[in-house]
Formats: C-alpha cells, sequence, structure tokens
C-alpha cells in the first residue's frame, strides 16, 4: 500500500509540475511578447468604413431601447440590425416603433420553426440580409464592418476611431475590443471585471503579435468579406460560436486583432449558480472546438500562432479538469503528511507558505495589476479580492467538468440566461 501511496504522490506533483511550468512559460511568452511588441500600430483605412451592428435579441424588452440608441449615437456611418429571435415580449414592437422613427434602424424577425435554434444562426440569417444589401446598393465588402453586440452592450463613444485603424491593414478580417462589466459594485460582479479587463486583457495583447487573438460574443468586429470567405454560415453551432468563428478566420489566413483603447460594458451575472452555468456552457464550447484541432496543426504561418492555439484549446481540459483535482489531492497528502509526521514548526510554516503562494501568486499580480489600472478599489478590497481570485478560479473546475458530463451525456442545447434591468455605471464613458 505504501508503494501505491508514494507512486501516486509522484504523479501529482508530476502532474502539478508540468501544468504548472507550462502554464508559467507560456505566460511569461505572452507578457514578453505584449511588452516588447505593443499595440497593433494603427493604419488609415483608404475607403470610409460603413458600419452595421448586429444585436441577436431574445426576449431583451429590459434593455433593447437603450442598447439601439446608445449604438446610433455613436459618430460614424452606422446602423443597427436588431434581430429578433422569436421574442414572446414587446422586443420586436419597441424596435419596430424605433425603425419608423430613424431609417438606419432595422428589425429582422424570425418566427417559429426557425427562431430559436441558437445564437449562431440568429447571427447567420442577419448576416445574409447584410450582405444581400451591400450587393444590391454596389458596396465593397471589403467595407463593411459587422459588428456583433449583445442586447445588453453598450460601447464607448470613441470605439470606431481605434477600430477604423485597425481595419486600415488589409489582411485584418476581425477585432474584438475590451470588454468591462458594469455592475462590479457586487464582489461576484468584480471578479468577472478582472477576468475581462486584466486577464483576458493581457493575454490577448500577447496574442497581438502571436497570431492567435480571439473572438468575443460582444463588441466583436468583422468585415463583411472575410464573413463572406466563410460561405453563408460562417457561425457555427458551436456553444462558444465566437471562438469558433475566430478560429475559421484564422485557418482561411485572415488577421484578428485586439484594442482595449475602447471597450464594450456589459452586465455581469449576479449568481454564482448562474455562472457556473455560463461557464459550463463555455468550457463546452471548447471542446466542441476540438474538431478543429487537426487543422490548426496543419495551419500555415508562424509555428509561434500554432502552439498558441493549440495551447488555448487544450487549456480546459489542463485547468478546469485536470490540475484543480491534482492540487486538492496535494494539499490532502501534504496536510496528512504535515500532521502525521513529527516536523518542526519551521517545516509546518514553510509547506504552508510554499502553499500559499501556490494557490494565490497569479491572483495577487492579477489583483494589483486591477488596482493600478483600474483605480477605483482601495488596498483592503484589493486584499480580500486577491484572494477571491484564487478561490474563484474552482469556479472554472466546476464547470470544467459538468461540462464533460453534459458532452457524455450528448447535451447540445442551451436556454438562455435571463436579462435584467440596466445597470449604470459611473465608470461607463460611453456616450
Amino acid at each position: 500500500m505504501s508503494e501505491i501511496y508514494q507512486v501516486s504522490l509522484v504523479l501529482l506533483q508530476i502532474i502539478i509540475g508540468v501544468a504548472t511550468g507550462v502554464a508559467l512559460i507560456h505566460f511569461t511568452v505572452i507578457l514578453l511578447t505584449r511588452t516588447i511588441a505593443g499595440p497593433v500600430r494603427p493604419r488609415v483605412p483608404d475607403h470610409p468604413l460603413r458600419y452595421v451592428f448586429m444585436v441577436p435579441a431574445l426576449n431583451e424588452e429590459l434593455v433593447i431601447a437603450d442598447t439601439v440608441e446608445r449604438l446610433l449615437a455613436i459618430p460614424g456611418d452606422v446602423s443597427v440590425l436588431v434581430i429578433d429571435d422569436g421574442s414572446t415580449d414587446d422586443t420586436a414592437s419597441i424596435v419596430r416603433a424605433m425603425q419608423r422613427q430613424d431609417d438606419r434602424v432595422k428589425l429582422l424577425q424570425r418566427v417559429a420553426p426557425e427562431a430559436r435554434q441558437g445564437k449562431g444562426k440568429a447571427l447567420n440569417v442577419g448576416y445574409r440580409q447584410i450582405a444581400q444589401w451591400a450587393r444590391e446598393e454596389g458596396i465593397d465588402p471589403d467595407h463593411v464592418i459587422v459588428c456583433v453586440m449583445d442586447a445588453d452592450g453598450l460601447l464607448d463613444s470613441h470605439v470606431l476611431a481605434e477600430v477604423d485603424g485597425l481595419f486600415g491593414h488589409e489582411d485584418m478580417g476581425a477585432v474584438q475590443i475590451g470588454v468591462r462589466i458594469v455592475n462590479r459594485e457586487s464582489l461576484l460582479g468584480r471578479l468577472q471585471d478582472i477576468e475581462f479587463f486584466v486577464y483576458a486583457r493581457i493575454y490577448q495583447q500577447g496574442r497581438n503579435h502571436l497570431g492567435s487573438v480571439g473572438l468575443g460574443g460582444n463588441g466583436q468586429f468583422t468585415r463583411l468579406s472575410a464573413l463572406l470567405s466563410l460561405g453563408d454560415e460562417p457561425w457555427t453551432e458551436c456553444l462558444t460560436e465566437d471562438l469558433d468563428l475566430g478560429l475559421q478566420l484564422l485557418l482561411k489566413g485572415w488577421r484578428l486583432a485586439f484594442t482595449d483603447r475602447a471597450y464594450v460594458h456589459q452586465q455581469g451575472l449576479v449568481s454564482l449558480t448562474r455562472l457556473a452555468r455560463q461557464r459550463t456552457r463555455w468550457v463546452q464550447g471548447y471542446f466542441q472546438s476540438w474538431r478543429r484541432i487537426p487543422a490548426v496543426t496543419l495551419m500555415k504561418g508562424h509555428l509561434y500562432s500554432v502552439v498558441d492555439l493549440l495551447y488555448c484549446l487544450m487549456w480546459p481540459a489542463v485547468s478546469c479538469l485536470v490540475l484543480p483535482i491534482a492540487i486538492i489531492l496535494s494539499w490532502i497528502v501534504v496536510g496528512y503528511n504535515v500532521a502525521t509526521m513529527d516536523v518542526s514548526l519551521g517545516t509546518w510554516l514553510g509547506v504552508l507558505a510554499v502553499g500559499y503562494v501556490f494557490a494565490f501568486g497569479t491572483s495577487f499580480m492579477l489583483g494589483l495589476n486591477y488596482r493600478a489600472t483600474s483605480a477605483d478599489i482601495s488596498l483592503p478590497r484589493t486584499i480580500v479580492l486577491i484572494h477571491s481570485i484564487g478561490l474563484f478560479q474552482f469556479v472554472w473546475a466546476v464547470a470544467g467538468w459538468r461540462s464533460l458530463y453534459r458532452v457524455i451525456r450528448g447535451q447540445g442545447s442551451w436556454a438562455k440566461t435571463e436579462r435584467v434591468a440596466p445597470v449604470a455605471s459611473e465608470s461607463s464613458s460611453v456616450a
């Protein structure tokens, strides 16, 4: 029995060591690339760009009017296409009334049985409508930018000025802007804001130059010609259709970029149960995107782009499934050894210190960076947040194992999370 115990302990140490080492090396490369290369240099487009905001909506009467009004107020050549996906509330009638007042507002209404077939289906219908309009008006699809917006999303007023310069690069297929959580007064909202504002931003900035930027489902700007290169249905039925779209564009040779010079402000989930449910959908979407791994492996371009994309795709298996279990088991083993063996106080404190650094080291970096760049929280609250970030990671472990269970059961459908009334935010700079 002792031999089995020793072998198990060694295997745990190997798993944790390898997983942690790979993650640290990857994060170091991201930081170095981000620091040395800097942001993507803007280039003035050779032709004015037209922006079409595409907003899929299902029972969004609480937020849709405010969202459309904010989009129309953004300076530039803009229009808004709301895709009502079979709403049973007043979403369609609200948009229809706005359409009568401003011809830049368009409503595309879907009814059963076509409606409610997933966000990807709704986006594809809207995209085909935009492509038809461009053909009828004789507009070059290179000069049309389609922006996917959630119905609760609020954009910074200067967003098009920032995005314009990135689409000045002819090979730029899509641009993802940063995300901020509006209702970050609560601890749960603040933790979600840290994920987007610090963690995701650092990785995306590094990936600007690794050639592996990912797309999100909100504040996603894509050139119409890039979408056309993917056929009639660029958005798939993948639960993370945004991730899958980005992979397809990269495989087609398009360039993707990220900018944090403008943000989309959105609601965070206020329930831990709903948050775990959302993350379960995200992780399952990653698992669904594994079908792209063979194509990514053979993708033309730089080797480091391929390696980073493969790391990104495999991240849920390591971080959400294997590593949390290995960490918990190692804590149990270390705790048992410390409790049953005659060790000095110094040794005992040393073990605790190593465990503490291992559990919260990254959280310290994220929390301090967040306070330095966000500058709206006190130092005592930052200390609380640092420790909350470390514990918050276990939400991903729950999501990982739940998503694996859903995959095994063949469950691929997903019900939409209900929206709450809009929340004002003093930190938002939207127009």
